[in-house]
């Protein structure tokens, strides 16, 4: 990664510590945000800790900046007692990093709950950032994350949001939390392309392999609704439960085919013309922020903040309201109608994509840490 001069000077003996269910080895936007902080840390000099209890889907990044791992692991199979020895591994291990660097410590978390685990001493004299990881009102949606916030606000010394918006409206339910507040977009791990795509009939998405969420079954009833010629393919990974899912889902189709996990996103991307999400939810939506670098167009369903930041509605894309597949299909067919507004959508894309490119996302990563 290329970046602009640094801008950690005053960070040479502080760790930077980043707690979260799955190692960086896997796929979704936490774990890319950690593998961005990774890299930080290594061109800056900085020591990085990564506390994790699992590999979730598979490791499909092993070769990463340097870092210590720590993997919590648990022989329970009791879920409660599982969840319980995780945190009291987790305690213990902030104890003992407390304990070698001192009152050094950056702590990254993405949770709330997860504040009341760390012990208060450390909460007291070392720094706590937070970041959000879904849309405003699911990051809360948890009575437990709800107390926890509430109980641990003064120990947060930064909360990053994806976007105004959702700074507003974190607001708007936490007025004191304001001043704390900072707004950091996540950054795309692929380079801006220096190329617009041309239109076909050939529509794609990448996602974490999830129905409740991902609403795999909507997007068949869009694209079940086009014309015979047009082409789906579906990349990402998940249990194998719903990988099965997914399979009988999309098996009467034969336009429709599942790629698995991409091993060159940027590839799999420039290969089709247009990027499709039915997501039910999001917090950020990492994917389209992949998708607008490679001037990928995108039709989405608006279901969260950070949507509208993403596809400007009628600039880069289009946003549906959900469960209006008539309007998905009316606005996939108007594109193949008019090459000229699907051409000037993907220049669109590719200009927007400057947002989020990797060194703009790590200038901000970088004022921030050393301001804490």
């Amino acid at each position: 990664m290329q970046t602009a001069k640094s801008h950690i000077t005053k960070l040479n003996k502080r760790v930077i510590v980043t707690y979260h269910s799955n190692s960086s080895e896997g796929i979704g936007g936490i774990e890319e945000l950690t593998r961005g902080l990774k890299q930080i840390a290594h061109e800056n000099k900085i020591e990085f800790v990564e506390i994790f209890h699992s590999y979730g889907t598979g490791r499909y990044y092993q070769n990463q900046a340097k870092s210590t791992q720590i993997h919590l692991k648990s022989k329970f199979n009791n879920k409660i007692y599982r969840f319980a020895n995780r945190n009291i591994k987790l305690h213990f291990v902030l104890k003992s990093l407390q304990k070698t660097h001192g009152d050094n410590l950056i702590i990254i978390v993405f949770r709330p709950s997860t504040l009341n685990i760390i012990p208060k001493s450390i909460k007291k004299k070392n720094a706590i950032v937070l970041v959000q990881t879904r849309r405003m009102d699911m990051f809360f949606k948890k009575l437990s994350d709800k107390y926890s916030f509430s109980l641990n606000s003064d120990y947060i010394d930064a909360f990053t949001v994806y976007t105004d918006n959702d700074k507003s409206k974190l607001i708007k339910i936490y007025p004191f939390i304001k001043t704390k507040t900072v707004v950091i977009p996540r950054a795309s791990k692929l380079d801006t392309s220096k190329n617009t795509v041309d239109f076909s009939c050939r529509l794609v998405t990448i996602a974490r392999i999830r129905e409740k969420v991902k609403n795999f079954c909507g997007l068949v009833d869009i694209f079940k609704n086009l014309p015979s010629y047009y082409s789906l393919e579906i990349y990402g990974d998940g249990p194998e439960e719903e990988l099965n899912n997914l399979r009988k889902i999309i098996q009467p189709y034969n336009n429709i085919t599942f790629m698995g996990v991409s091993t060159d996103v940027k590839k799999s991307l420039k290969r089709n013309a247009i990027f499709v999400m039915t997501s039910r939810h999001e917090g950020f939506g990492q994917t389209l922020i992949e998708a607008r670098s490679q001037g990928l167009p995108i039709i989405a369903y608006n279901t969260f903040p950070a949507a509208s930041w993403i596809i400007r509605d009628g600039t880069n894309g289009y946003l549906i309201e959900q469960g209006n597949i008539k309007e998905f299909v009316q606005k996939i067919k108007y594109l193949e109608c008019n090459p000229e507004v699907f051409k000037e959508f993907s220049k669109k894309s590719l200009e927007l994509a400057k947002e989020t490119q990797r060194d703009t996302i790590q200038l901000k990563w970088e004022h921030l840490l050393s301001s804490l």
